[in-house]
């Protein structure tokens, strides 16, 4: 088997939303996905669903995200809205360093 990891060099996002995190989590409770954590934020994005364009950039090195949706947090392993009754499990992503490279660019 043949693996290749080909690194983003480039990242477009069309859609840059900053939150609250009760209102992230409540999203992302609703879609039953998890959430995400670096460098001080809670995230998610949604990719393009074009295959043809995702697969040409993707051999390229380019990200092209529809929505980046963010919201400031401390380290967290789960987020919770609606007095505690739904929580979303949030994944640490520290060391991607595609998401770390957009959460730094928020900071500029």
């Amino acid at each position: 088997m043949k693996v290749t990891v080909t690194p983003i060099k480039q990242v477009f996002i069309n859609h840059l939303v900053m939150m609250d995190i009760q209102v992230i989590t409540k999203l992302q409770a609703i879609n039953e996905n998890p959430l995400f954590w670096a460098k001080g934020y809670l995230f998610y994005s949604v990719e393009f669903t074009s295959p043809k364009l995702a697969e040409k950039e993707a051999i390229e090195g380019i990200l092209h995200l529809d929505s980046f949706f963010y919201a400031k947090s401390p380290k967290i392993s789960e987020s919770k809205y609606n007095g505690n009754n739904v929580s979303v499990s949030v994944v640490d992503m520290t060391g991607n360093k595609t998401f770390e490279g957009i959460l730094e660019s928020l900071k500029k």
